[in-house]
């Protein structure tokens, strides 16, 4: 029942700005509904469908769910009617998240017709990328490696003795690892050198044989005793295997550059004053 109802105003929060029709605008289609005075037209239920992401949007060409939807658009103009007749829209708290939303708005808004209407990544430069950057994508040995992770050396100590005396890794990670990876016995799955702090890569990286495993190493996350599980090398990636993932990476850079950019420019436009002095 709740998750029901969370999606349920997940939907009607979604619709609060689109759902009520304009009363000086033209809507193209039959009316599908009337609640008092008010009307729902195909267009409006059409407007309020491409809204959702696109596998939504395919449940919604069925008839059924449609009807379901227009439910769903008739029961919130009920309610905002009902809500007015309660004088919600003339409280305080009403009018303060009202103006907050306005202005998240405002700037998602704003962000959309700056910044992200002007990105575009062209297969030309994902290419220059995956040239310029190839050891980003070319082979590279990976190891899989569980480990103890304990708050001092003296736990440390204690669970390497353990270790020396026969327990198993996997036990020893369960007792005294402070490390989320206990539950699995300390395993960590697959690293690569670059991925995991300086000097747990180098320990690691260090350990010659499979089953073997390292003294008491330092990190800033406390004390490790790395076991090496297993190793492989990963096979170098190709620009057609990289080229979603390279996309990915420049837009995000170009979206952060442009944002940086419009700050910049509506900073240089105001004079700010701040009194960090008065700060308790």
């Amino acid at each position: 029942m709740k998750k029901h109802l969370n999606i349920y105003i997940t939907v009607a929060l979604l619709a609060t700005v689109s759902v009520l029709p304009a009363c000086t605008e033209k809507k193209d289609g039959p009316v599908l509904a009337t609640v008092g005075m008010e009307k729902i037209y195909e267009q409006d239920l059409n407007e309020r469908i491409v809204q959702f992401p696109p596998q939504t949007q395919a449940y919604l060409q069925d008839k059924a769910n449609k009807v379901k939807l227009l439910d769903q658009m008739v029961d919130e103009i009920v309610l905002v009617k009902y809500a007015k007749k309660q004088g919600i829209n003339r409280s305080d708290d009403y009018k303060a998240q009202l103006k907050e939303a306005k202005k998240q708005l405002l700037l998602a808004q704003l962000i959309q017709d700056k910044v992200d209407g002007n990105l575009s990544v062209d297969e030309t430069e994902i290419a220059q990328y995956y040239e310029q950057n190839k050891a980003q994508f070319a082979p590279v040995e990976r190891r899989r490696v569980s480990h103890i992770l304990t708050k001092t050396n003296a736990d440390a100590e204690k669970a390497l003795r353990e270790l020396r005396n026969g327990t198993s890794f996997e036990a020893v990670a369960r007792k005294h690892s402070i490390d989320p990876s206990k539950e699995n016995g300390g395993d960590l799955g697959w690293i690569v050198k670059e991925q995991v702090v300086p000097e747990f890569a180098k320990a690691a990286y260090q350990i010659s044989a499979k089953g073997r495993r390292s003294g008491i190493i330092k990190s800033q996350f406390g004390y490790h005793i790395i076991k090496l599980v297993d190793v492989n090398t990963r096979p170098a990636i190709s620009l057609e295997q990289a080229s979603a993932q390279i996309e990915q990476q420049l837009t995000s850079q170009r979206r952060q550059d442009a944002f940086d950019t419009m700050l910049k420019e509506a900073k240089d436009a105001v004079k700010i004053v701040k009194n960090v002095s008065e700060l308790k």
